[in-house]
Formats: structure tokens, C-alpha cells, sequence
């Protein structure tokens, strides 16, 4: 029964990160995204607004080519913070426990973005 959960959490997550390349691949750069690149140009330990990861990952990506594509890196950290959250429930309480927590994380994220 557990395989079967967790073949089941793996298949849709999987489903659900294709789902949103998609959706990033087909939109546009919105006004927040703009802010972004332009404070990655310009390297900082902070701003008066946000932290500086999101700022060094961009920089970062914009070693592969300055694309729309390099604001993946968020798509990226989302994922792999649901692989932690995935190994935690596991660790500290059960697998399902696991997958439920991954599982939030991507319902939440998946309905913020259909609201904007």
C-alpha cells in the first residue's frame, strides 16, 4: 500500500511540476520579475525589501543566457524545498506524513498562481 502512495505522490508531483513549466513557460514578466533582474545586476548582502537569495540565484542563471527562463530558479527552490519537506515528515513522523506536507506545499503554491 505505501509503494503505491508514494508511486502515486511521485507521479503526480511530477504532473504538477510539468503543469507548471507550462504556465511559466507561457507567460509573460511581470512587474516583480523586472525588479528581480534588475536587482540582480546589482549584487547586495540585502535589500531594503527582500532578501538577497533570490537576487544571487538570478545572477546565478544568468550564466546559462539571459532568457524569461532564468526565473525558473524559483520553480527550482519551490521543488526542492517539497523534496525536504518530503524527507522530513519521513524522518520525524512517517512517509504519508511526507507526502502530505509536499503535497500542501504544491497545492498552495499551485493556487496562488492561478489567482494572479
Amino acid at each position: 500500500m505505501r509503494d503505491i502512495n508514494i508511486k502515486f505522490f511521485i507521479g503526480l508531483s511530477l504532473l504538477l511540476v510539468i503543469i507548471r513549466l507550462l504556465f511559466i513557460s507561457n507567460t509573460l514578466l511581470i512587474n516583480d520579475e523586472a525588479y528581480y533582474a534588475i536587482y540582480a545586476r546589482h549584487l547586495a548582502w540585502g535589500y531594503v525589501d527582500h532578501g538577497p537569495k533570490i537576487a544571487y540565484l538570478i545572477n546565478f542563471l544568468l550564466l546559462f543566457g539571459r532568457t524569461a527562463l532564468q526565473f525558473v530558479g524559483g520553480h527550482n527552490t519551490n521543488v526542492s524545498s517539497k523534496i525536504i519537506l518530503y524527507y522530513f515528515g519521513k524522518k520525524y513522523f512517517n512517509s504519508q506524513t511526507g507526502v502530505l506536507l509536499s503535497l500542501s506545499l504544491t497545492a498552495k503554491c499551485f493556487f496562488i498562481q492561478i489567482q494572479l
